[in-house]
């Protein structure tokens, strides 16, 4: 995207965050620094407001601009209408807004570091890439969560005749 685009879309963000992988970065008393290579990717967009967002085991980053966006996707992904409502309303209420420092740093909310279960004891945390967002959590929730994908994969190669069910069917009672 060039400086002068009006703003990012979840598409464009995704776009530039494609491939990026997972970071192991050092952990300073809430503080994480911004590596360079996502740096470069974001470029400009750095600069913006970030989101600081709590999400189960893990501290969700998303872009203020594409705050409404990332709301409509995790409100699809829950079949309850009720459950999906309550969730966005306590989001909305824990989140907060922080900007990237002239150190290229994020400080993250006390509330919410304690909440994913880093702490100071923590000399390393885990930044990851998730659609259009990005995710820092702990280097054991992280490699949990790896396996648990593994295994998921696995098992879906292991059966491909039975194909997932879609967020639009329901099972048969």
């Amino acid at each position: 995207m060039k400086p002068n685009d009006a703003s990012p879309t979840p598409e464009s963000v995704k776009q530039m965050l494609l491939r990026l992988g997972h970071f192991i970065l050092p952990w300073d008393m809430h503080r994480v620094t911004v590596p360079l290579s996502l740096r470069r990717r974001l470029g400009h967009h750095l600069a913006l407001t970030w989101i600081c967002s709590p999400w189960q085991d893990r501290v969700r980053l998303v872009l203020d601009v594409l705050w409404e966006p990332y709301l409509q996707v995790v409100g699809t992904e829950i079949r309850d209408p009720a459950l999906a409502d309550r969730t966005l309303f306590l989001l909305n209420q824990a989140s907060r807004a922080i900007v990237t420092d002239t150190r290229n740093r994020w400080d993250i909310p006390v509330e919410l570091v304690s909440g994913a279960g880093l702490s100071n004891r923590q000399n390393a945390v885990v930044l990851i890439v998730n659609r259009f967002w990005l995710e820092l959590l702990t280097p054991e929730t992280w490699g949990q969560s790896f396996v648990q994908t593994l295994r998921s994969a696995h098992e879906s190669l292991s059966h491909p005749d039975e194909a997932p069910i879609s967020a639009d069917e329901k099972p048969s009672q």
